[in-house]
């Protein structure tokens, strides 16, 4: 196999995106692996308008895969706003290290 030749400048530019990359990745804060539902549902009370065909309770549950099995957990309505940042952090997450691992790869072939 003949040696591709790697310029400064190839090598230079792969490593700026990749410390631009670690440094937004250190960056990423709280998240959660899994999926955010909102289901609309009906309460408990008796007197409730949702029991009377109302509009219905608005309920956020997270859910994830734990030894091949759906887990769900309640999302107290206090916690919404931030654990749909929790999920937004996740799919960031994802993205980067997808980016990273093209940046690695093509830092790879070039070698």
């Amino acid at each position: 196999m003949k040696p591709i030749f790697i310029s400064k400048e190839q090598t230079q530019k792969l490593d700026a995106k990749r410390k631009k990359i670690q440094k937004e990745l250190a960056e990423v804060g709280p998240f959660f692996a899994g999926t955010l539902t909102t289901l609309h549902r009906i309460c408990g009370t008796p007197t409730c308008r949702c029991r009377k065909g109302g509009k219905k309770h608005k309920a956020m549950y997270f859910t994830w895969k734990e030894n091949k099995q759906s887990q769900s957990l309640y999302v107290p309505v206090s916690m919404h706003n931030e654990v749909i940042q929790w999920e937004k952090n996740y799919k960031k997450l994802k993205s980067l290290i997808k980016q990273l691992s093209d940046i690695q790869r093509d830092i790879l072939r070039l070698r």
